[in-house]
């Protein structure tokens, strides 16, 4: 009897550690790696994303109108040079709600954002957004404004404004 019992372990161990091997992210095809890693921090709302890279920016001088999307934790244009005058349009894709707020002191904690009625259109931030919902801003004055989601405030990006 303790000889089927401990058979019985030994395959339990022995399948419980193949299915362990076969399922780290190392040994996945390339193709699914990212996937798997969306999977793996998913409940954790993406907090280690850091976005804004200088050495990428997007010219995009030639538009008047930019429209960006919010999903899965990031902002689809990250780093964008425009034009004075021209509006960019946030597009919340996500179930949860995020919004854009120009950086500011204490800017790294979690915080709320205004109120629709709060909004004043010469200060560069949103409201929250619900998925689908937009919030735009026209940029009138040249210059760097980085900014960030509130209550999300690890995603980041930056628009650089030319005359």
């Amino acid at each position: 009897m303790k000889k089927i019992v401990a058979g019985f372990v030994l395959v339990a161990l022995v399948l419980v550690t193949g299915i362990f091997l076969t399922n780290r992210p190392d040994s996945l095809p390339a193709q699914t790696l990212a996937e798997h890693h969306e999977e793996g921090h998913e409940a954790d709302h993406h907090h280690d994303h850091e976005q804004v890279n200088a050495s990428s920016t997007e010219d995009l001088t030639a538009q008047t109108e930019v429209s960006v999307d919010i999903r899965d934790f990031t902002y689809s244009k990250a780093n964008i040079t425009i034009k004075k005058g021209t509006k960019v349009t946030w597009t919340n894709q996500d179930a949860i709600q995020h919004n854009v707020m120009k950086e500011h002191d204490d800017d790294q904690h979690a915080h709320s954002a205004p109120s629709k009625d709060e909004l004043k259109p010469d200060v560069f931030a949103g409201p929250m957004l619900a998925r689908g919902e937009r919030y735009s801003f026209t940029f009138s004055k040249p210059g760097a404004y980085p900014y960030h989601c509130a209550p999300h405030p690890t995603m980041k990006a930056s628009i650089t404004v030319i005359e």
